[in-house]
């Protein structure tokens, strides 16, 4: 068994596919009675907004974290927001120190971990195809809530001390390739995997395999040499090999050390 395996109880687990069923991470939001923390990319989803503001009204501690560093730039909507959610209360910090911050998580109450690929933006709610894993664990929860709150901070994470719970660039190589190197059958739907990826040559080893993959750049040659299957709008970042599951925000690209919080 590898080190780096947890093993969670189905009954502590709920998957969010979206946009089927992802409204019910705002079901799961509004539950918080005392403290909710928040990372990610882009911050411009209205409802979600509308709930986290009206969670600081309440008397809440909330937390968000966005990327500083955004592709394009930070959008002028998400600044709106920005101003909006600390006009309520709420806490909020870019960070700066990594490419990019890519995280899609949600702790609430030290207790329920929100994590996945889906962004919480109209389309990540509305229209992309993503993956989240709703995990009520404390020990996991607590794990991510310091890691947050250091980014918050924009205070460096040099190490991760719980087994299973994946940060890029600290220790995502390391799980990643030891999760690809597991025998069995490979399922895979991932936004961008590209062979220039330090990992593309584990994924090759697999004969028996099953890859989605976006529709985007490098992706066109992994559809003709791995035999994927491009689907649109596709932005799940999953990875299950034999009984190993991983769900996060981690592209397979030649930008994997960007800064992104996931579970393994």
């Amino acid at each position: 068994m590898p080190s780096w395996y947890v093993a969670i109880n189905s009954s502590q687990v709920a998957i969010v596919v979206s946009p089927t069923n992802s409204s019910y991470i705002l079901s799961v939001i509004n539950e918080a009675r005392c403290c909710i923390y928040v990372e990610a990319y882009e911050l411009t989803y209205q409802p979600l907004v509308n709930e986290l503001a009206s969670l600081a009204q309440r008397g809440v501690a909330v937390y968000v974290v966005l990327s500083g560093n955004v592709y394009g730039g930070v959008p002028e909507e998400e600044y709106a927001v920005v101003s909006e959610l600390r006009g309520a209360g709420v806490h909020v910090s870019f960070n700066y120190g990594f490419d990019y911050v890519h995280s899609k998580v949600f702790v609430i109450d030290n207790e329920t971990v929100i994590i996945g690929s889906i962004n919480p933006t109209y389309y990540g709610f509305e229209h992309d195809l993503g993956i989240d894993l709703i995990i009520n664990n404390s020990s996991i929860a607590s794990v991510f809530a310091n890691i947050i709150l250091d980014d918050y901070h924009n205070v460096s994470i040099t190490q991760i001390n719980y087994p299973g719970i994946v940060v890029s660039p600290i220790n995502s190589y390391e799980y990643l390739s030891d999760l690809l190197s597991q025998p069995g059958t490979l399922y895979m739907a991932l936004e961008e995997l590209y062979p220039s990826s330090s990992l593309y040559g584990l994924i090759q080893e697999h004969n028996n395999r099953l890859i989605l993959v976006g529709s985007h750049g490098e992706n066109y040659y992994v559809v003709n040499e791995l035999g994927a299957v491009m689907i649109n709008d596709l932005t799940a970042k999953a990875i299950v090999v034999g009984n190993y599951v991983y769900v996060g925000s981690i592209n397979l690209t030649t930008r994997h050390s960007t800064k992104i919080g996931n579970w393994a």
